[in-house]
């Protein structure tokens, strides 16, 4: 098929050795092109044209082989009985002359066509026989016809480069088969029309190339597949599967040098240099270099500086060639070698990882090194398989504690349990609670400790040996201990005082080495948050605390599970909003770059947080469900109640209390009664109850918050507002005494601490119980309170109570404040506020417009049409239907407060 013009310059040489005058041909090109299906019909036409033909073939495997190939082709022209010993018997220059002279002297038969495929894999002897011939032809009936594998891909094989250039002429180098020959072929060998999408698929994927091709047509025909479209999925199957096979028959037919580099190379992979490798089965330099650029010729092994084996599926033949018990051997080799060549431990380390241990220190030092590359590019699952295989070696002495510690911290990243564990281990091995102190202290990820009730169980126990005493000139282990204290759970008020002032103590007489020092900047941090949850400080002054302990705070990962992260929850809870996100920014980046699942769960879920408080709730939605996602791979994570929190919270916020109820059901029911992490889940479901009318168990979930928080001296009245949550459902019971002293109580707090946000919450409510002109005051009080914060949702909600009261007290206003509020609903994505302000508007019968910012489409198509285009001119310019215009035309006309086309530049003016 498609090789009319190969056979023409085929038959020609035959006749042309018909008729006197010999001639030689060169068919080259890279396997499976068809080469030895061009040498097999010429054969077939010398045989009919009468000439006497001479065929031989070489094999890789048969390359050191003197004279193989010769014997091939002369054995027919040998007398019966003669078995050849005496011709070639002798000096090698006189064995080639008999040859020369039998092939070409008086005595051959003639006309002679002389076939040889493969040339590229005779021996040397052979090639200079041929080489002798190819020099003779032309004045004798001989045609000789060589085959020798070149393009594609593969060099041309010095040994054949001599023989070719004695032969002359340009080498025949047959082409792939074209989309049409391949249709045809189809057609012919499946006896039906082929699709014409079948057809192109079978071109495309096997590439025209004809071995390949008819393997597949021979596969289709024995399982009775049709060439039709839906065929096409069995199709790539099948030449996937075929391809595969012709690969490995392919390197079945190299040397053995070949094979056994590709046998070497197939277990240790890339990671291995060519000169180790070639070291470790024996072959010299340029020995090695020459299979080398064999395999690299096979298009199943790559290009680049270090070999590997592209097909998975042919590696794992391959690896069936080698003996099981050469594994082990080869990869204790590969990395002593690898070693001895000053090798990275990157490259090293997965060989020791899938060989037994040998008790080599070296190998647990490379192991660790290795870990610790991984940790930073983010592999947190090579650093930790490499961390365990490094203690399987074993690590002697206080090493095998600290492997313990780093294998640990590598966990904690994928399985913050199994974290843990390995950290009690390593504990285990401490000689002394300084030592076990400063394992803990200089730990990474902190929470893994305080949400350990073991871990908690060792900080309690040796924090009273470490502890030096009023007065005492020993900062170190005060420092020491002070932060052991900061990073466990209180477990009662006492405790919870206890600690706080263990904690104040160590930080007023060591505040001018605080400053200074890593250690002293988390303490920092920690007084920070402490002085805010406890409402035990000026704001500002816990601002300011806050922002020194954040001096030069990393903007990496690691900030995220640092007591640094203090600093941040300390600015967020002061109203600090913008501040505090911006210390999240960098680390969440980072920590989605190296792939940290347990730390982005952190940072992605107090981002969340900080973004309902701006109102930002479909933003906050987007990031608490990735967070989510991210939980599943970690279920141990000791902020899942973070999580819980962000994605309730933002789902409530959105108008899916049954979704965010879901959310915190399957989290509390999880977690058991008993849980102590994020008791401000409660606050979350006692809201959620009340937007769903259930007062009973809304307020028991406040009140079941309260004491909680109570239990850890939590006092701070914003973020967690549980005294409003129960008060309302106390009022929804008609119990007014009781809610009435849970305001009372709320807003001397709000008002003693001074953050807008608490205090506008605080001000709703005390408008909710008294009514009249009394809660008109307080809600214009609130209004103002929250007006220009980063609240905006709370400031909706006091805007739609403060428009309520007004239409309800006759005072004028309520429109204004009802609009307002639509806009800020419309803008923080809050379906129950547009909803409750647009019916409140129809209700008091105001126009339910305006509301809410342009989205960049409507802007965009808006500023448009005030321009003057047609609605068919913009529907070109976006590619969109005329129908689309419209819709985005007719939200622009109701955000903007418009009725039609004509205002449109006016109003986009003034909304600018």
């Amino acid at each position: 098929m498609e090789r009319s013009s190969e056979l023409s310059a085929l038959r020609a040489a035959v006749h042309s050795a018909q008729s006197g005058v010999g001639r030689t041909v060169v068919i080259e090109g890279p396997s499976g092109i068809g080469k030895t299906a061009l040498l097999d019909a010429a054969a077939e036409h010398a045989v009919t044209a009468g000439c006497h033909v001479l065929r031989g073939g070489c094999r890789a495997a048969e390359q050191e082989t003197e004279l193989g190939l010769a014997a091939q082709l002369v054995a027919p022209l040998l007398r019966e009985g003669e078995n050849g010993l005496e011709l070639f018997s002798g000096p090698d220059i006189t064995v080639l002359g008999r040859l020369g002279h039998l092939l070409t002297g008086p005595a051959a038969p003639g006309p002679l066509c002389v076939f040889a495929d493969d040339v590229q894999w005779a021996d040397r002897a052979s090639l200079e026989l041929l080489v002798r011939c190819a020099g003779r032809t032309a004045a004798l009936p001989i045609a000789l016809v060589v085959t020798a594998r070149a393009g594609g891909g593969e060099a041309r094989a010095p040994e054949a480069a001599e023989l070719i250039e004695a032969m002359g002429g340009e080498p025949i180098r047959p082409e792939p088969l074209t989309e049409r020959g391949v249709g045809q072929l189809l057609r012919n060998r499946l006896n039906q029309q082929p699709a014409e999408a079948f057809t192109s698929a079978c071109h495309r994927l096997t590439g025209g190339e004809p071995q390949l091709l008819n393997s597949v047509l021979d596969s289709l025909r024995r399982k009775g597949i049709e060439p039709q479209p839906e065929q096409l999925f069995a199709l790539r199957a099948i030449v996937g599967q075929l391809r595969t096979g012709l690969a490995v028959a392919r390197l079945r037919a190299e040397s053995r040098a070949v094979r056994r580099l590709a046998e070497v190379i197939a277990l240790l992979g890339e990671s291995t240099s060519l000169a180790v490798v070639g070291e470790l089965i024996g072959l010299a330099p340029e020995q090695a270099e020459r299979a080398a650029a064999r395999l690299r010729q096979l298009s199943i092994f790559g290009q680049g500086q270090r070999l590997t084996v592209s097909d998975p599926k042919v590696r794992q033949t391959v690896l069936r060639w080698l003996p099981s018990h050469d594994h082990h051997r080869l990869r204790v080799q590969a990395a002593k070698l690898l070693r001895e060549h000053g090798e990275s431990p990157d490259l090293i380390a997965p060989h020791l990882v899938s060989a037994r241990p040998e008790g080599d220190q070296q190998a647990v030092d490379v192991l660790r090194t290795a870990a610790g590359n991984a940790l930073r590019r983010g592999d947190h699952r090579s650093a930790t398989g490499y961390l365990r295989r490094a203690l399987a070696e074993p690590p002697t002495g206080s090493l095998r504690a600290t492997v313990l510690t780093e294998l640990s911290a590598a966990r904690y990243h994928t399985d913050p349990g199994a974290a843990a564990d390995s950290l009690l281990d390593a504990l285990a091995l401490a000689p002394t609670p300084h030592a076990q102190a400063a394992l803990l202290t200089n730990y990474p990820h902190p929470s893994v400790i305080s949400s350990t009730p073991a871990l908690v169980g060792v900080v309690k126990r040796i924090v009273p040996q470490l502890w030096p005493g009023e007065g005492s000139g020993e900062p170190s282990p005060l420092l020491t201990a002070a932060r052991l204290l900061a990073l466990v759970p209180a477990t009662d008020p006492q405790d919870a005082d206890s600690r706080y002032g263990s904690v104040r103590r160590s930080v007023h007489q060591q505040w001018n080495n605080l400053k200074a020092t890593r250690v002293g900047r988390q303490l920092l941090a920690v007084e920070a948050y402490n002085q805010a949850i406890r409402c035990s400080g000026e704001i500002e002054q816990i601002r300011a605390l806050a922002r020194l302990s954040l001096t030069d705070a990393p903007d990496t990962a690691e900030y995220l599970t640092s007591p640094l992260l203090y600093g941040g929850v300390a600015l967020a809870l002061t109203d600090d909003l913008p501040e505090a996100m911006a210390a999240l920014d960098a680390p969440i980046v980072d920590a989605q770059r190296k792939g940290s699942t347990a730390r982005l769960v952190t940072g992605l879920s107090y981002r969340a947080m900080m973004l309902i408080r701006q109102g930002r709730v479909q933003d906050a939605i987007g990031e608490a469900r990735m967070a989510a996602r991210l939980l599943r791979t970690v279920p141990e994570h000791p902020n899942r109640g973070a999580v819980v929190i962000a994605l309730g919270g933002a789902l409530l916020e959105n108008g899916r209390p049954e979704r965010a109820a879901a959310v915190v059901h399957k989290y509390v029911t999880g977690r058991g009664v008993g849980f102590r992490e994020w008791d401000q889940v409660f606050a979350l479901s006692g809201r959620i109850r009340l937007v769903q009318k259930d007062a009973t168990g809304a307020l028991r979930d406040a009140l079941e918050c309260g004491r909680r928080l109570a239990e850890v001296g939590w006092t701070y009245p914003g973020c967690v507002p549980w005294r409003s949550v129960a008060a309302i459902a106390h009022l929804m019971m008609d119990q007014s005494r009781e809610a009435w002293s849970l305001v009372e109580e709320e807003l001397a707090l709000t008002r003693s601490w001074g953050s807008p946000e608490p205090l506008g919450v605080a001000l709703c409510t005390a408008a909710r119980l008294t009514g009249e002109r009394a809660g008109l005051r307080y809600l214009d009080e609130a209004v103002t309170v929250l007006r220009g914060r980063t609240s905006r949702l709370e400031l909706a909600r006091a805007l739609i109570q403060r428009g309520k009261a007004r239409q309800r007290l006759g005072v004028a206003g309520a429109d204004e404040s009802l609009r307002e509020a639509l806009r800020l609903g419309e803008r923080c994505a809050a379906p129950r506020v547009v909803t409750r302000a647009r019916t409140l508007l129809r209700e008091y019968g105001f126009r339910a417009d305006g509301g809410g910012e342009l989205s960049r489409t409507e802007l965009r198509v808006a500023a448009l049409a005030a321009e003057g285009h047609t609605n068919q001119e913009i529907a070109e310019r976006f590619h969109v239907g005329l129908r689309t215009v419209e819709i985005h035309l007719t939200h622009a006309y109701r955000k903007l407060g418009i009725r039609g086309r004509t205002q449109l530049a006016e109003a986009l003016a003034k909304a600018n």
